[in-house]
């Protein structure tokens, strides 16, 4: 049974043979992924050096595969009419499949479009719902920067806003990419903020921002300050709210405490944070239970690197297998980075037979991870705990399997 990523690049390849008389219709990069779809390539062992390698996908310097694959297949779309019907019609799709899917429906209408005018009466709702599309489904980035300056360029003309997720989600977006203007839409997203859930959250990701992409702990303590003052001026949350907002804060001044290296702060912020997630976890709130789930994992992982730092090795495995036990019951998705994070620290520690099982549940819970960088690394791992343990012909099996993107489950 062939996975429906391969059956997808069985399909472009025999498009592509079909419309081999325009060489220029789709990037070479991706007519040679699509033709070598079966064949082995040795990419875990060659240099990462190349800034844009076979196995990244990445075009015009974007960093999203999905963006790269959308974009070569709309090309092919619009000089073979037929293509979206007979991807509609693969059975079983996975979530890049399902994405493609539907962002040939959405562009088969109208393509979304900004007015010219920037009055109070204009509804901003549509390019939210395009961005998401963009980024959550597409992983187009350049569409999501031009929605987001639209945004931007509509508060500086005087509109009035005010949905504050459109203010904060663009806010986001720029922040990512790096664009100047980010600060004003977060500000804005404050006053709009319906609930006080709303106002923390987007002051959260401000924060984060500034202390993660900018290394700026002073700016970012400052804007943690600022949204819990914003926070407290709005209508008291759920009891349950309040103990997932309380261990959001706290999970974040840990992460500024760590980086401060003030690691007794740090553990003492992070245990906190740990207990207060849990009792909102565990409440009745107007977050989702996936959300809130996340949020745990989150606060166990930071909680099992600061032991990892203080070089408490046992500890820091124990605490990885706690968020791993955690993930798999509560959060699925979150399993192969437990997984990862365990793997390599037992090969840290030198033993590589207590990391095969966790790296190999890693490989195989990845194999339809579409973020390269991601489905790189987790299978490095694999690879040195074959070498370490001296087993050759599982090293070689894996090097053979081929390019992850189009991979055939048959293999794992």
């Amino acid at each position: 049974m062939r996975t429906p990523s391969v059956q997808l690049a069985s399909l472009l390849a025999s498009t592509l043979n079909d419309l081999d008389h325009d060489d220029d219709l789709v990037h070479p990069t991706f007519r040679e992924i699509v033709e070598h779809a079966a064949e082995p390539l040795s990419y875990l062992t060659e240099s990462r050096d190349d800034p844009n390698p076979l196995t990244d996908l990445r075009v015009r310097y974007d960093e999203s595969s999905r963006h790269m694959l959308h974009t070569n297949v709309l090309a092919m779309a619009e000089r073979y009419p037929q293509l979206p019907q007979r991807i509609e019609s693969i059975a079983e799709a996975d979530s890049t499949l399902r994405s493609l899917q539907q962002m040939l429906k959405l562009r088969q209408g109208a393509r979304y479009r900004w007015p010219d005018d920037t009055t109070d009466a204009y509804d901003h709702s549509h390019e939210l719902t395009a961005m998401y599309l963009s980024v959550n489904a597409f992983g187009g980035w350049d569409d999501a920067e031009e929605i987001a300056n639209t945004v931007l360029r509509s508060l500086a003309h005087g509109s009035r806003i005010q949905s504050s997720h459109t203010l904060g989600v663009s806010a986001l977006v720029m922040a990512l990419r790096g664009c100047a203007g980010y600060g004003r839409l977060f500000e804005e997203s404050f006053l709009r903020g319906a609930s006080s859930v709303e106002v923390f959250f987007y002051g959260l990701r401000w924060a984060s921002i500034e202390a993660k992409r900018n290394s700026n702990l002073n700016g970012a303590n400052e804007v943690l300050e600022r949204t819990l003052r914003a926070y407290a001026e709005k209508p008291v949350p759920e009891d349950g709210d309040a103990e997932t907002i309380k261990g959001m804060t706290n999970n974040f001044r840990a992460l500024l405490a760590m980086r401060s290296n003030d690691f007794e702060g740090a553990n003492s912020l992070a245990e906190s944070a740990v207990e207060e997630l849990e009792i909102g976890w565990a409440a009745e709130t107007s977050l989702a239970q996936p959300e809130k789930s996340r949020y745990v994992w989150m606060a166990m992982i930071n909680r099992a690197q600061l032991a990892w730092f203080a070089q408490e090795f046992s500890l820091a495995i124990e605490r990885f297998e706690e968020a791993l036990r955690f993930a798999s019951e509560h959060d699925p998705r979150a399993v192969h980075s437990s997984s990862s994070l365990l793997a390599f620290s037992h090969l840290q520690q030198g033993a590589p037979q207590n990391a095969l099982s966790y790296a190999r549940k890693a490989v195989r819970l990845s194999q339809h991870e579409y973020d390269p960088q991601v489905a790189v690394q987790v299978r490095k791992l694999l690879l040195r705990c074959f070498m370490e343990l001296d087993m050759k012909a599982d090293a070689a099996n894996l090097i053979a399997e081929g390019p992850y993107y189009w991979r055939n489950e048959t293999t794992a």
